[in-house]
């Protein structure tokens, strides 16, 4: 066999400039990247974007933001605090931390000269869907929320760890185990047990042989981090955020969520928002899709019979970029 190097040309530039910012926010200074279209002669649509809760940085969401300035919004990603190039610590912040933050990116973003704020929204993976409503609120034009939990937080842990536990061979009953712990924890923790008492909940799952298929530590967390949005967190509902929430709403969801239950969640969310006088309510589920709208072969997606690379679902991106345009419009 012949092998033949072709020298292409360079790719063209892309069709917006970026430029670093910094988000004063309440306790940390935010590390931000700015993407602006070329073509920003007039002001612009923005969309800003949050992560989820194991992807932190603002490289890791370039796609989604080349994507969405490509269609002509003006986008700003940023480094978590404790991040990157951000301060603060992450592992010990709250929920209201976290939201303090994506509301002082929001406001950084929306005072832009190139944007029109009152056509700035949100666009949340996950943890970022999660607290959307609560950075939406009274600022934005409207969400995208992609994997947005819709039970409480103690019921995704024990969702995806009983997942996790059965997928590796381990009998039924440990995979309910793995589940009665997490609701055993997030009970403890709604109902301010001390903090003896919620240790030794961890010491009795740390010999447990399907442990360490899980998110439960073999050592206990320190109690700053109990107080922290990892664990405090558990004990939450996002549902009542969202019946607040008066903004056109773009559920996203893949069918085959290893880490949320899509359509319950889904169908929970959406009727919330109806139930409250959101009308303008929009749910899509992509069939095979995981967490991250990628195409996947799992127990929850049964492979075709063909490999294929990870991409995103046929239809999600086009499907976002058309909604959101026409969200936006001026």
């Amino acid at each position: 066999m012949t092998w033949r190097v072709v020298r292409r040309a360079p790719p063209a530039p892309p069709p917006y400039t970026t430029r670093e910012v910094r988000v004063a926010a309440p306790g940390a200074t935010l590390a931000a990247t700015l993407f602006v279209p070329r073509t920003a002669t007039t002001k612009h649509a923005a969309v800003l974007i949050l992560q989820g809760s194991s992807t932190n940085l603002r490289t890791e969401y370039r796609f989604q933001a080349d994507q969405f300035a490509r269609a002509g919004f003006v986008v700003l990603t940023f480094d978590k605090r404790g991040n990157g190039q951000s301060t603060g610590n992450y592992r010990r912040a709250t929920y209201d931390d976290l939201v303090a933050d994506a509301r002082a990116a929001f406001d950084t973003l929306a005072s832009q000269l190139e944007v029109d704020s009152r056509r700035a929204g949100v666009w949340g993976l996950s943890q970022g869907a999660l607290i959307a409503p609560l950075v939406a609120q009274g600022k934005a034009a409207f969400v995208v929320a992609v994997s947005s939990p819709g039970m409480p937080i103690s019921e995704a842990a024990a969702y995806q760890d009983s997942l996790r536990v059965a997928w590796a061979g381990r009998p039924e009953a440990d995979a309910a185990r793995a589940a009665a712990a997490h609701r055993a924890l997030a009970r403890a923790l709604s109902t301010n047990q001390s903090s003896a008492e919620l240790k030794a909940l961890f010491a009795s799952t740390a010999r447990e042989p399907w442990r360490r298929l899980t998110g439960l530590p073999a050592t206990p967390p320190a109690d700053e981090e109990l107080r922290g949005w990892y664990w405090l967190g558990r004990t939450l509902d996002p549902i009542v955020w969202w019946r607040s929430l008066q903004v056109p709403v773009l559920l996203v969801y893949g069918e085959a969520d290893e880490l949320v239950s899509a359509r319950p969640s889904a169908e929970r969310l959406a009727a919330a928002l109806r139930e409250a006088g959101n009308n303008d309510v929009t749910t899509r589920i992509y069939p095979r899709a995981n967490h991250v709208v990628r195409l996947v072969a799992s127990p929850l997606a049964p492979a075709t019979g063909r490999w294929e690379w990870p991409r995103p679902a046929p239809g999600y991106l086009d499907e976002v970029l058309r909604w959101t345009r026409e969200k936006s419009a001026p």
